[in-house]
């Protein structure tokens, strides 16, 4: 006898969704074998029916699909198949739409109604048939719970049928004529993995900026580049500015470590570890067709991406502007002095409750200021533009934050923010498109990395150059991390912002010479990295960087992912997509595209003695269902 089971959802909601087609392929049996799915018991709908003089059992359980165990207990318990007469048939987000994949044991891999089933059976070495459903392109839950659109749809059924008549192969005795049927073969692998196979970026010469228009991956360089401008008398900020935002962060630090205790090994300085990445180096420049002409120097990783509080390079820049504003308000209403103990200043929420602070944000800036304004007793709101994730929304709700949802773009939800805090005589509104605060707050990171690259032992001069890849998005933190390695090390550091190929906005500023949006060059702005989908830059960044920046990446969305999973797996780091855009840049000045940018600045001769930063900017407090999703390890469904 065979049972067979179907995995899906109950419920008329459900019926037909890509998490189903489990469901939906027992019924392509039942119908194929005459058999009538309709009696209920062991927490199933089943039907039994016979195969060519073979008793055949059909379920589909009744206890969703992350309790789908239960259920299959139940059956097995009653009907006592053997191992290899039980079949289990569900969805894959891991094979494209339409494919079949057949196996006769294995593990439950990422499929949460699998991992249910062979925890509560307790073995393995059944024949499991997998239906691909393709990878969403955004989120898992929606993808999988979503309906198909028509062409998917006909590919799915096409892949239910085959699963159909493989398991009637597999009953008939002959489960390797089912897989030679019809079991998936993927195209041959490239010598590099798709998305990497060449770190080929077009240099684009500032004349023809409007290239980058047409979507392109591209190499800018700024050729307007003067190491000497942030010493220029006319340059708008200098280094005092970084060190009294230093010296702010350090008063507040008592405060921090007994807020945030997770800051107590730095004693509530919010600072992040440079990390060294060799097995990281190694893969990027095997996979990413890199010039073996170009030293690959030494490769390290600003790990930004787990900075306490908020998880991201926001907790610099962002959390540092509340703090100023919370000092100001602090000082002329008397609570304190600049000699006081800071961290008093917790037992004044109530005072501070009285008070507003708005900001916009597409999620990591927004995370960071929710979270520290609402640690001082804040009124705080955060304005999401429609790239911002689910769960960073949730997040915050759940600090008490109040969260503004628009359907439009980052620059929208910011002007809507600004409106509506402008009205309102007790509301402060943190900036990014306009705020030296945050900027300064983002400069600070250049006098730490100076004592952690000494402690590396990496010195940085004329002949060890520093390059440092900065992920962009409206431009706030890669500039005033740019000001401040600038005023630090001079010409010995270059610096580059990488941003995504649809919604490059400072490679527009820099090809119009002021802030325009990427519409105008017919770019959607739409991106994987969330962190970088913004429309137009900042211009108070724009003209800090006009001199300043030495050039910029621009990067396809199809790297991602993989250069994410490369630093997982290679290294055990963590890093969202917008932050690990970087390394993209990294493996393009590694190849043929910068041989000659490195030729003309005298840099070639130096690059075996060069350090490469990538700046990792956010993914320490993103779920781990959403990480095993962007992994690709044991996603939840």
């Amino acid at each position: 006898m065979f049972v067979i089971v179907g995995l899906g959802n109950p419920g008329r909601e459900y019926a037909k969704t890509r998490h189903n087609v489990g469901f939906m392929t027992i019924d392509k049996i039942a119908e194929r074998l005459n058999i009538s799915v309709n009696k209920k018991g062991f927490r199933s709908v089943y039907g039994e029916g016979r195969l060519d003089g073979t008793r055949v059992v059909l379920a589909k359980p009744e206890t969703f699909m992350n309790n789908s165990g239960w259920a299959v207990g139940d059956l097995l318990k009653w009907y006592k198949p053997q191992h290899d007469e039980f079949i289990v048939i569900y969805d894959d987000i891991d094979l494209p739409c339409g494919a079949l994949r057949i196996r006769m044991n294995g593990s439950a891999g990422t499929h949460n109604g699998m991992r249910s089933i062979e925890s509560l059976i307790g073995f393995e070495d059944f024949p499991r048939i997998r239906v691909g459903i393709g990878k969403p392109a955004h989120g898992l839950i929606d993808h999988v719970l979503g309906v198909p659109n028509d062409e998917e749809a006909k590919l799915i059924d096409g892949a239910m049928m085959q699963a159909a008549e493989a398991a009637e192969l597999i009953i008939a005795g002959k489960p390797e004529e089912a897989q030679t049927r019809f079991n998936y073969k993927p195209p041959k692998k490239q010598k590099a993995e798709r998305g990497m196979q060449s770190a080929k970026f077009r240099y684009v010469p500032q004349r023809e900026l409007s290239a980058f228009s047409k979507g392109e991956e591209v190499f800018f360089e700024n050729t307007d580049m003067d190491p000497n401008a942030v010493n220029a008398p006319e340059y708008p900020f200098g280094i005092e500015q970084i060190k009294d935002a230093e010296a702010r962060l350090v008063r507040f630090a008592p405060l921090i470590e007994k807020a945030f205790p997770e800051t107590a090994p730095r004693h509530g300085i919010i600072e992040s570890e440079l990390k060294a990445v060799p097995n990281y180096q190694k893969q990027l420049l095997k996979r990413g067709g890199c010039s073996e002409a170009v030293p690959a120097g030494s490769l390290f990783i600003k790990a930004d991406s787990e900075l306490p509080v908020a998880g991201s390079v926001k907790a610099r820049g962002g959390i540092y502007e509340v703090l100023k504003h919370t000092e100001k308000l602090a000082l002329e209403h008397g609570l304190i002095t600049t000699d006081s103990d800071y961290s008093t200043l917790l037992e004044k929420r109530e005072f501070f409750s009285k008070y507003k602070i708005q900001v916009g944000s597409t999620g990591n800036l927004g995370l960071s200021i929710g979270i520290a304004s609402a640690a001082l007793g804040y009124d705080v709101t955060v304005h999401m533009s429609a790239d911002a994730k689910q769960w960073k929304k949730d997040l915050l709700r759940e600090k008490g934050v109040d969260v503004i949802e628009y359907q439009t773009d980052y620059s929208e939800a910011v002007r809507q923010g600004r409106k509506l805090s402008d009205a309102d005589p007790t509301s402060y509104f943190i900036d990014d498109e306009n705020s030296v605060d945050l900027f300064m707050g983002y400069a600070v990171a250049a006098l730490r990395l100076r004592a952690q690259l000494s402690a590396h032992g990496v010195s940085v001069d004329a002949e060890h150059p520093l390059f440092v890849y900065l992920p962009c998005g409206v431009g706030g933190a890669p500039g005033g991390i740019t000001f401040g390695l600038k005023k630090l090390f001079g010409d010995a550091v270059h610096c580059f912002f990488v941003e995504p190929v649809n919604a490059p906005c400072m490679l527009a500023a820099f090809a119009k010479g002021e802030c325009v949006p990427v519409a105008e060059f017919g770019l959607s702005g739409k991106t994987q990295a969330d962190g970088l989908a913004v429309g137009c830059a900042s211009k108070l960044v724009f003209e800090a960087m006009r001199k300043t920046l030495d050039g910029e990446f621009t990067v396809s969305d199809g790297r991602l992912l993989l250069l994410l999973r490369l630093l997982n797996g290679s290294e055990g780091i963590f890093v969202e997509p917008s932050a690990a855009i970087s390394a993209a840049a990294y493996m393009g000045m590694m190849g043929e595209s910068c041989t000659d940018y490195l030729k003309k600045h005298g840099l070639d001769e130096k690059m075996s003695r060069a350090a490469h930063i990538l700046w990792a900017t956010g993914g320490g407090l993103v779920p781990e269902t959403e990480r095993n999703e962007l992994c690709g390890t044991g996603a939840k469904r």
